[in-house]
């Protein structure tokens, strides 16, 4: 069976080992980058199953990141989920149409709940796959 993989990309060095440690302790294989730029490189590299991206974040924004994912068909197969402090229905709206599969905000949710929804994601990935 192939190792679950996820990546981060939040500018916020905390929230990344927060969310490393807990995916880890999953038996998740995780990459975290505290830069766009270098997180869509590491999805082309790794090709996780799942990305979390922050939107708030200096040089590239998280839609910027996620217009260049979905501009490039090799990435397809990564699920897609925002994990940003911001809340408001624009993002939200925004962040569908350029295919995330959720949207969450960091307060609202704890890092062990963000692993059981990864795991659903993964799991609904395979089935849809087969």
């Amino acid at each position: 069976m192939k190792t679950k993989s996820a990546i981060f990309i939040d500018d916020e060095p905390l929230i990344l080992e927060i969310y490393k440690k807990e995916f880890e302790k999953h038996g998740y294989k995780v990459y975290t980058t505290t830069k766009a730029a270098k997180g869509l490189e590491l999805i082309k590299k790794h090709q996780p199953n799942i990305a979390f991206i922050d939107i708030i974040m200096p040089t590239m924004d998280g839609f910027s990141l996620l217009k260049r994912i979905n501009s490039n068909p090799k990435l397809q197969s990564t699920a897609l989920i925002v994990l940003t402090n911001i809340d408001s229905p624009d993002a939200r709206r925004k962040c569908s149409q350029l295919g995330c599969v959720y949207f969450l905000v960091k307060p609202l949710h704890e890092p062990k709940d963000v692993v059981k929804l990864a795991n659903q994601v993964i799991a609904a990935q395979k089935t849809v796959k087969k």
